[in-house]
């Protein structure tokens, strides 16, 4: 997509910490990263696995260091996905083969948490399915109890 012009030419870097013991060096490098610049930060394949607590904290580190203008994308679960046969099956694995104890600990969102966030304002949500549908019709997921159906949302610093 950067070829065809649709996409600017850009530096994405990844960044791996452990959110419960390394808050300041998470912040460092993020500063370091963005600047004093309009950003984009992603946050995937990581809510479900934090506490609300965490969430609450690491979204508030982000807002804390970009500038107006700036955007922070999210994926999570909405509450009622815990009564799909999908997200049951799924849960089941970590409990069963990738806990210790037995008891995997996952967190969910409603959309209102996001809309109620102090630095952002949410711009759009869409579900995987439905995305699947608009950006890859030739792949398009026609049955959504199939997969457990993650939100998107895309929201911009105030």
């Amino acid at each position: 997509m950067v070829k065809e012009g649709k996409l600017p030419e850009r530096k994405i870097h990844y960044i791996a910490k452990d959110f419960n013991l390394e808050k300041e060096e998470l912040e460092i490098e993020l500063k370091s990263i963005v600047g004093n610049k309009r950003s984009f930060v992603l946050l995937e394949g990581l809510i479900f696995f934090l506490s609300k607590t965490i969430t609450n904290e690491l979204i508030e580190l982000i807002g804390n260091v970009q500038i107006s203008g700036s955007y922070l994308g999210a994926v999570s679960y909405l509450d009622n996905i815990e009564d799909t046969d999908c997200f049951k099956r799924l849960i089941k694995f970590f409990s069963e083969e990738i806990m210790v104890d037995g008891k995997f600990e996952y967190l969910t969102l409603p959309t209102s948490y996001y809309e109620s966030l102090n630095f952002y304002e949410l711009i759009q949500q869409e579900d995987y399915v439905s995305l699947s549908k608009k950006y890859s019709p030739k792949n398009k997921i026609e049955n959504g109890d199939l997969v457990v159906n993650e939100q998107l949302y895309l929201l911009q610093r105030v």
